[in-house]
């Protein structure tokens, strides 16, 4: 392993959704980032709490204005044929995930159920 990665133990974040099914939806990157810290063996860690009913299925994607990927000030910085795409977030699957820490306790991505089956203590 070379210098760059000694010092790296692990890739987390936060998740704008955590999908019941696994899959976590948050800001563009975070896919590029898990599927290096996959091929790299660096665990994945999400932070945050299960969203109860929703899946993959039905996660709709927000995009922008495509013209702001194909434009700088005004310009055109690419061929009049190419297409812009720019969602708004990326969605990565469960595989790449190691383990979804909540308030609760630390889940697999395969199993967020269980957040549910547990009883929540009242802190109010």
């Amino acid at each position: 392993m070379d210098d760059s990665r000694k010092k790296i133990d692990l890739f987390t974040s936060a998740a704008d959704t955590i999908c019941m099914d696994g899959y976590i939806v948050n800001k563009v990157g975070t896919l590029q980032i898990a599927i290096l810290a996959k091929y790299f063996g660096i665990p994945y860690f999400v932070t945050g709490i299960p969203d109860q009913g929703k899946y993959r299925e039905n996660i709709v994607i927000e995009e922008r204005d495509p013209n702001e990927v194909i434009h700088c000030n005004g310009v055109l910085n690419t061929l009049k044929e190419v297409k812009g795409y720019y969602p708004s977030f990326d969605i990565t699957a469960p595989h790449l995930v190691s383990a979804v820490v909540t308030d609760q306790g630390i889940y697999s991505p395969y199993n967020l159920e269980e957040y549910f089956e547990k009883e929540t203590e009242q802190y109010y």
